[in-house]
């Protein structure tokens, strides 16, 4: 039988699982609502929905809840993928939520742009709860009878009283910033467990090779440089290793910048069109970022992208606490596609007396 999401393991934990033979007695009401967005603290699971490690995390995510207060819940985010769950493989990001920041460093942050979605309440008791298969048809039933598209995923979360709500979001008007970043790839990022890359940079005579090998969903680190081999988490890294966290952030800004722009949160953006690039001089749609002081190591910095009518960033300029003046401009070029997702591999300047270019790119 397919899991469409990961109920089905919080079902099996409480001991309710013989709900599956029945299909659930009470009667559920799918209701379209508007939210504003969700930011969750937690981790990435993928494996079976019946794994002790899925167990294990969701108590986790129990236990931190009630170290923060009242108004936090546990939250399951399911990626709905029905060749993964035909061979009972559930995707999900389990974690917690609350009204504030939550001071959690061994926790990644994840935010998901919703506006509205399709929301159902259903009491976690045995027998008569629906199964995630009706529960699942009902919100699609009344997402299309709306007119409406999902996103693919369901939001779980869990009462304190014992109330299971699942929000089916939907999808939205894409902002410019959202399709820059699919232009590159970025849902067929969720699905990457390794990402390896060797960071080249050279300005002058002087040059630097770092080698990473990166775990989006453990935060785990690893760094080969001038043959020493270094390892770290950055969810959750020591004082000692903030330094080699500010360079990982560098090097993978470079990479990825698109998807930072969907995993950050501490920027303001502006658009302007028919903008001048500083390299080429050609003509293009100018993205402005300005970072404060949420997100990153060094808040005010500015990032200027040049961008084509093809959402392909054809240049960049960085300024360096937000100046008026670049601090550097490099082009864009030399993509390559990856697993799905676009990277440009090499960045020049206008002199050609700075390069930046990656080698060894790997995502499993």
């Amino acid at each position: 039988m397919k899991k469409y999401f990961i109920i089905g393991a919080i079902v099996l934990v409480v001991g309710f699982s013989i709900n599956y033979k029945f299909g659930g007695f009470d009667k559920v009401e799918p209701q379209l609502i508007e939210v504003d967005n969700y930011t969750i603290y937690g981790r990435s699971f993928e494996g079976s929905y019946k794994s002790d490690a899925l167990n294990s995390l969701v108590d986790e995510m129990r236990m931190k809840q009630q170290q923060i207060d009242s108004n936090a819940n546990v939250v399951i985010v399911n990626y709905i993928d029905e060749a993964k769950e035909t061979l009972g493989i559930v995707s999900n990001f389990v974690g917690i939520t609350a009204e504030s920041d939550i001071k959690f460093k061994d926790l990644q942050k994840k935010i998901i742009k919703a506006n509205k979605v399709v929301q159902v309440k259903v009491k976690i008791k045995p027998l008569v709860m629906p199964s995630p298969e009706k529960i699942k048809a009902l919100a699609y039933e009344l997402a299309e009878e709306k007119g409406l598209e999902l996103q693919g995923l369901s939001i779980e979360q869990y009462l304190g009283d014992g109330t299971l709500v699942i929000d089916f979001p939907i999808k939205g008007e894409a902002s410019y910033i959202e399709k820059l970043a699919e232009a590159y790839g970025f849902s067929n990022f969720n699905y990457a467990t390794t990402c390896h890359y060797t960071f080249n940079v050279k300005k002058g005579k002087t040059g630097v090779a770092r080698s990473w090998v990166w775990q989006p969903n453990t935060g785990a680190v690893t760094l080969i440089s001038n043959g020493d081999t270094t390892s770290f988490n950055h969810s959750n890294f020591t004082e000692d290793q903030k330094k080699l966290d500010h360079t990982f952030i560098n090097d993978k800004y470079w990479l990825l910048f698109p998807f930072q722009l969907m995993w950050d949160t501490g920027f303001t953006y502006s658009i302007k069109q028919n903008v001048e690039s500083p390299i080429s001089k050609e003509l293009l749609t100018k993205l402005i970022i300005i970072y404060n002081n949420k997100d990153g190591y060094t808040p005010g910095d500015a990032y200027d992208f040049y961008i084509d009518e093809q959402l392909e960033i054809k240049e960049w300029s960085f300024r360096k606490g937000g100046k008026v003046e670049p601090s550097l401009s490099t082009t864009w070029e030399d993509y390559q596609i990856v697993e799905g997702v676009k990277i440009a591999t090499n960045h020049l300047s206008a002199d050609g007396g700075f390069q930046l270019w990656f080698t060894g790119i790997k995502i499993d």
